[in-house]
């Protein structure tokens, strides 16, 4: 097996899927439009194709760069794929106060060295900067708490 760096390989190639993706969904639902007259979907087929040359030019100089795969910390990704997919789960049905608290936990669990009073501090104030940010500064309509849903 050819020892390149695996790592900005992986990274680039996927960076280079997601823009195509983008650009061919955007290509195919939207209306492209011309350069002079653009339509609402030149935007995010030129952004996809952005991000697409991002993704070839990090993952086609790693083939060359020696490298290797670096050790996956299971914990951390089982803990903050299971934090999010909480809150996203929560958020409607019980609102985003009891939503992120839950997230926080998790969040603290996926480190091995998170403590209590780490999970008591990110549990009180990820909550308030959430409801400071999306409910009163970008007016995003979801309850503060929505137990009798």
């Amino acid at each position: 097996m050819r020892n390149m760096d695996y790592t900005d390989v992986v990274a680039g190639a996927l960076l280079a899927l997601i823009g195509i993706a983008a650009s061919g969904y955007s290509f195919a639902h939207y209306d492209l439009g011309t350069l002079l007259t653009m339509g609402p979907g030149m935007f995010p087929f030129a952004l996809g194709l952005i991000l697409a040359g991002f993704g070839l030019i990090i993952a086609l100089p790693a083939v060359l760069r020696s490298g290797s795969l670096p050790n996956v910390e299971w914990r951390a990704l089982l803990f903050t794929f299971a934090a999010v997919s909480v809150f996203a789960l929560t958020v409607e049905r019980i609102g985003l106060i009891p939503s992120a608290i839950l997230m926080s936990v998790l969040s603290v669990l996926a480190d091995r060295r998170g403590t209590l009073k780490r999970m008591a501090g990110l549990a009180v104030v990820l909550p308030i900067l959430a409801s400071a940010i999306f409910i009163y500064g970008l007016g995003v309509p979801l309850d503060l708490v929505a137990w009798g849903r």
